[in-house]
């Protein structure tokens, strides 16, 4: 469980024995408290408010025990390096830049194009195409269409979605 500290409180059991009891907000945003016990002593130097550590908890009958206390430590963020000797690309389209296999029953790119008429060159065209495209993707994985429906599935949802962002 990795909880980030909110605060620590040293407390005593019946017997006399100091304990931890530590506050903290888990990585799922919950509030916490965990007692750390004298067995774990050794890593009471990691218990500090804003601190985020990872406890190691096991199950003792109805009771979660810390059996270890780890540090959590994040690597600091570091900037992109540019390549070296990055040759200018022409940037193309995607259309033109995938090869997808052609089945029997496909239709040619320039059905599609005809299909998407004169929209093509529309803002909304492109962001209607690439969402035609996750929910086709979406029925392909669950089996509702066949792989020779998928162009006229997308081109068909794209149209109809398109329609509907030009209010037409």
């Amino acid at each position: 469980m990795i909880i980030t500290i909110t605060d620590v409180e040293s407390a005593f059991t019946k017997n006399g024995d100091e304990f931890k009891k530590v506050k903290g907000v888990t990585d799922k945003g919950q509030e916490t408290t965990k007692s750390i016990f004298n067995n774990l002593q050794n890593k009471w130097g990691l218990l500090e408010e804003n601190a985020t550590i990872d406890l190691k908890l096991e199950k003792k009958g109805q009771f979660w025990n810390v059996v270890d206390v780890l540090p959590c430590e994040f690597p600091e963020p570091q900037e992109p390096v540019p390549p070296e000797n990055y040759p200018d690309k022409e940037v193309t389209s995607t259309a033109t830049a995938v090869k997808e296999p052609v089945s029997p029953t496909a239709e040619t790119p320039e059905s599609t194009e005809k299909e998407m008429g004169a929209r093509k060159d529309d803002r909304n065209a492109s962001f209607a195409l690439s969402y035609s495209k996750d929910i086709c993707v979406a029925a392909l994985t669950g089996g509702h269409i066949k792989i020779g429906e998928a162009r006229t599935f997308t081109c068909t949802l794209a149209n109809s979605f398109l329609d509907w962002l030009n209010n037409e």
